[in-house]
């Protein structure tokens, strides 16, 4: 296995894509920060319904700025993500490689867990140059400040959720194993599935039926986390939530792997 490891993650350090990806999104943080930074007051809905209609105001720090990060990236975080992910794990597919690596003596599941941590790998690398620079720049423009009481827990949870983004586009990147429709479904059909969601809630709403079935959404997971005003029961829906999706997505990659021809 370590072998196997220390194949793929050189095969990742050679993928000039990946690079890119990670320019890409380093770019969208300092947008994202200057946005938060120059925005008197960031409005949430779920802020103004707990002060009791009066917007609190936003913690101006570094330690603020990474908390509220994921929040303003929460989908071009997955986004980048994902076009990062297919380049990387259809190229053994669709160049017929992945054979080569199964006639060194390795198994089917040992080849998707090693591509899997790889992904974590690239997961955790932009997570952590976003909080980085959400860090830098707080404290730049701001001060240092210190973490409040919810910091690392929401923080954490915000990785938990990440990591459980990437078992899901993992899973589409093995199930389809052809890089446009794989960049389809990642960037067309994640959208197209949250505007559904969207419909659903007005239609629910016109209806006076108090359920927003976009909660489901994980993507809207890290919307939520970014407010450390989220409320417990939101939280731990978050929390519970990402673990269910990261099993499962993981769970159905490899029996659709076990069975693959490829």
């Amino acid at each position: 296995m370590g072998a196997l490891l220390k194949y793929e993650f050189h095969k990742l350090v050679r993928q000039k894509s990946f690079y890119v990806c990670v320019a890409i999104i380093a770019l969208m943080a300092l947008i994202n920060f200057l946005i938060w930074a120059y925005t008197p007051i960031k409005f949430n809905l779920l802020d103004l319904l707990l002060s009791g209609g009066e917007m609190p105001e936003k913690t101006s720090s570094g330690f603020g700025a990474m908390q509220e990060a994921m929040g303003g990236l929460s989908s071009q975080l997955p986004l980048m993500l994902g076009i990062a992910l297919a380049i990387y794990i259809i190229s053994d597919y669709s160049q017929s490689t992945i054979k080569n690596v199964y006639a060194r003596g390795f198994t089917r599941t040992e080849v998707y867990f090693a591509k899997f941590l790889v992904s974590l790998a690239m997961m955790l690398t932009m997570f952590l140059l976003v909080m980085l620079l959400s860090f830098i720049g707080g404290t730049l423009e701001f001060e240092v400040g210190k973490p409040d009481g919810t910091f690392f827990k929401l923080l954490s949870t915000q990785l938990l959720v990440c990591a459980a983004i990437t078992a899901i586009e993992f899973f589409i990147c093995i199930a389809v194993k052809n890089l446009p429709g794989a960049i389809v479904i990642i960037v067309g059909g994640t959208q197209f599935l949250l505007n559904i969601l969207q419909l659903i809630d007005l239609i629910l709403a016109s209806k006076d039926i108090d359920f927003r079935i976009s909660k489901l959404y994980i993507g809207s997971f890290l919307s939520d986390l970014g407010n450390s005003a989220i409320e417990t029961p939101r939280f731990l829906f978050c929390l519970i939530g990402a673990v269910v999706y990261a099993a499962a997505f993981l769970t159905l990659g490899w029996l659709i792997n076990r069975k693959s021809e490829k």
